[in-house]
């Protein structure tokens, strides 16, 4: 043959056969190349109704967080555009335009396929979770199908969490959240002894704004006002006289913190001379005990006897 190779896959092929193969009497002209074209749109077809498959059967939880994944990955890319690589909101239609339009392998697919193929992650009570953000969850309830309640926790060191801090008031709080099984990992369990602990801490942080409740309710001068909203902060000690700097409150609560002030000296005093009184008087308890010697003890006295002699 002479000029332009028109069919070069072809002419390689034909060349690599021994010579005594019976495919070098077919005609030379294309033939390899229509079927190595016909070999490639087979394959496509075969591959786009592949993944059509592994979409429809992924539940969208898991493709969500497929997709999250593999966003991470593109940022590593040159050619990376942020707007080229959202999905829009989670759904069949925009989950498989996806992963068709930038040709991603299969591969992915097909390994969350066989994770979920072995069915929902076991989650047990009092189960220590991770979320997707890295948060952290403590499991309080597992009895519906695919979902859990939990209460959020931070990580405290040597295997221990602590309840969630609210950022409002910094106080504690349990507030249930729920949340599906495959959105979570079990990293942990909460063993009892720090359970114990972590139910002091909550028991103590209630027993504080009970008692503030109380002492602003029962108190004759400030059961007439709005408690403010930074006296239940648990970062200051308000029952022992702190509280918080006038950059935290409302600027025109002055003159109730004030208020408080005074009344909370008050009840500190009052604290102070009682608990003087009480030791002052065990003391002199004290000094009043009679001691003893071991075997010696007081005779009580008796009705006064008549010892005069009448025998005579």
């Amino acid at each position: 043959m002479s000029g332009k190779d028109l069919y070069p896959l072809e002419t390689g092929s034909f060349n690599a056969l021994p010579r005594d193969s019976p495919l070098l009497h077919l005609d030379y002209g294309g033939i390899l190349t229509t079927i190595s074209e016909h070999v490639r749109d087979e394959r496509k077809k075969t591959r786009d109704q592949r993944r059509e498959f592994l979409i429809m059967k992924i539940n969208n939880i898991n493709l969500n967080t497929l997709v999250r994944d593999i966003q991470v990955e593109a940022k590593l890319l040159e050619s990376y555009v942020r707007k080229e690589w959202t999905k829009g909101p989670v759904n069949k239609k925009n989950l498989f335009k996806f992963f068709e339009s930038h040709d991603i392998s299969l591969k992915y697919l097909e390994d969350v396929y066989s994770v979920q193929c072995k069915g929902a992650p076991t989650v047990n009570y009092l189960d220590i979770i991770k979320l997707s953000d890295d948060s952290y969850g403590l499991v309080t309830n597992t009895n519906y199908k695919t979902s859990i309640k939990y209460v959020s926790i931070v990580e405290d060191g040597n295997d221990f969490y602590m309840p969630y801090r609210c950022r409002f008031n910094d106080g504690y709080t349990t507030y249930p959240h729920s949340i599906n099984v495959w959105k979570c990992n079990v990293v942990s369990h909460m063993t009892h002894a720090n359970l114990l602990k972590y139910n002091e801490v909550i028991n103590d942080y209630n027993k504080e704004m009970a008692l503030r409740r109380k002492f602003w309710f029962e108190n004759p001068t400030l059961n007439a006002y709005q408690s403010p909203y930074e006296y239940f902060h648990y970062k200051y000690d308000v029952m022992n006289g702190e509280i918080p700097p006038p950059s935290i409150y409302n600027h025109r609560e002055n003159e109730l913190w004030n208020l408080f002030k005074w009344c909370i000296d008050e009840e500190i005093r009052k604290r102070i001379r009682d608990e003087t009184r009480s030791r002052e008087q065990n003391e002199t308890n004290d000094n009043n005990i009679i001691v003893y010697p071991r075997g010696i003890y007081p005779v009580t006295p008796g009705p006064d006897i008549d010892v005069t002699d009448t025998t005579s």
